[in-house]
């Protein structure tokens, strides 16, 4: 008997609480329905289901709680704030901002976008991931490289070059297909996966 309760104890007191992951990016974190332009997805365009997104596959392996903050509409105006302060409450672990290939303003993107991370932090923040852009901009990826230089930054600018890793050829739009296909996204998803603690 005491040996099944010291076991008990030992779970109890070795048992990690499950991680919780806020997602913040654009149509390649998660695009709902559009039949008008032929996506019929909810989820990040334009991987083939859900669990094939590169949200989905980090989120699997690490078994993490996690929610999606979608904010094409501030890459196009940094005073768009829809839906931000549901997803501050989430309170999250890990912040992944995956984004930057709508901007467009670039001479406020630097402090806009330091502006935005140090919106999420509290803290109960462990880690703080940027990437750069799918879509190689040297300048948008200098800028989001510098403002990640106290966080994590995720080089992912390599996937850019290998058609592979788009989805030409699987939509009829082509603005669909430019964007990441299964394999892109397992590879986004790896490369995340790799730099977190």
């Amino acid at each position: 008997m005491r040996y099944f309760i010291f076991l008990l104890l030992l779970v109890s007191c070795t048992s990690q609480p499950q991680q919780k992951v806020l997602f913040v990016g654009n149509s390649i974190t998660f695009h709902g329905e559009s039949p008008t332009i032929g996506w019929y997805g909810n989820w990040g365009m334009a991987a083939s289901a859900l669990q094939k997104d590169y949200v989905h596959i980090v989120a699997a392996k690490l078994k993490a709680d996690f929610q999606i903050l979608p904010i094409s509409r501030w890459e196009w105006n940094y005073s768009d704030t829809t839906g931000f302060a549901e997803a501050k409450k989430y309170d999250a672990d890990i912040l992944i901002f995956r984004l930057g290939e709508n901007v467009s303003d670039m001479e406020g993107y630097q402090d806009a976008f330091t502006d935005l991370i140090s919106g999420f932090l509290t803290n109960n923040t462990k880690q703080v991931i940027v990437t750069n852009n799918f879509w190689n901009d040297a300048l948008k990826d200098s800028i989001q490289r510098e403002v990640a230089k106290d966080y994590t930054f995720v080089d992912i600018s390599a996937l850019d070059k290998d058609s592979a890793n788009h989805a030409w050829g699987e939509y009829v739009l082509s603005g669909i297909c430019q964007h990441p296909s299964d394999l892109g996204m397992l590879r986004i998803a790896e490369l995340i996966c790799d730099s977190i603690k």
